[in-house]
């Protein structure tokens, strides 16, 4: 099972998770009201479903971002939390003999907290960024980017691309809450 909390409507939920995949089995959404009015329990059919659910994961709806817990039995369901949500991200044009894995698990910790490196140096220098998944507290500034002092002296910016991004607020570089 899954649970979710946003302000959305069941069918809204529905339509969001079934535009952009393919299930094998079946699946429900449940409205949790007791939890809070914005909560739903999304129960799968099949195991291989619900992982690729919480891998694909931020989920954008109508462009909010709809984050998803995993949620096991043993755990009650107010003691789950919400504020953090896992994104791709890249750190873009970065000088080639900076591509190291020690300096991308070092700006991928600049981010947020890291779950998973996509770590190919060769494929990595040849495109000239490091892709990462980290946990972000949703809530905080996203961060940006940042310089990086080269070897001549001058500094250079490597800007933190995230992927799919729900509605963002560029004044603040936040999420919307």
């Amino acid at each position: 099972m899954v649970v979710s909390k946003r302000s959305f409507s069941k069918p809204m939920v529905v339509c969001g998770l079934k535009n952009e995949s393919v299930y094998r089995g079946r699946w429900l959404v449940e409205h949790l009201p007791r939890f809070r009015n914005n909560a739903f329990l999304i129960s799968f059919e099949v195991e291989a479903d619900k992982k690729m659910v919480l891998e694909r994961c931020p989920w954008n709806i109508q462009g909010e971002l709809f984050v998803i817990v995993d949620w096991h039995l043993s755990i009650l369901v107010n003691g789950l939390r919400f504020d953090e949500a896992p994104f791709w991200a890249r750190a873009m044009v970065v000088p080639h003999v900076f591509l190291t894995e020690d300096n991308a698990v070092t700006i991928a910790k600049k981010v947020g907290k890291l779950l998973v490196m996509d770590l190919d140096l060769k494929r990595d220098r040849w495109r000239g960024f490091s892709r990462f998944k980290v946990s972000i507290t949703v809530a905080r500034q996203l961060f940006p980017g940042f310089f990086l002092a080269t070897w001549n002296g001058k500094p250079s910016w490597v800007q933190i691309k995230y992927e799919r991004l729900a509605n963002f607020c560029f004044p603040l570089w936040a999420i919307w809450p």
